[in-house]
């Protein structure tokens, strides 16, 4: 796969294995419909991870405006 980051995908790998319950045959995938299924598991997945991230980001982004001295009133996604 393509990352900008030389170690991306690791960092990917790690987080999900992190978060979700991974099936242990996951990195052993020989038969080509087998690493198809991987493949559209592990985009699934990253995408879902994403999404946490977000959430827990802007949620508590939303928290910090009611305090008093929040010095963030909102958040711009590119």
């Amino acid at each position: 796969m393509g990352q900008r980051s030389p170690d991306g995908e690791t960092k990917l790998n790690a987080q999900l294995a992190r978060n979700f319950r991974l099936p242990r045959s996951w990195g052993n995938a020989s038969q080509p419909q087998q690493q198809l299924a991987r493949l559209r598991s592990w985009m699934y997945l990253t995408q879902v991870q994403q999404a946490l991230c977000y959430t827990t980001a802007f949620s508590n982004w939303r928290q910090l405006q009611t305090h008093p001295q929040a010095l963030t009133m909102g958040i711009l996604y590119w």
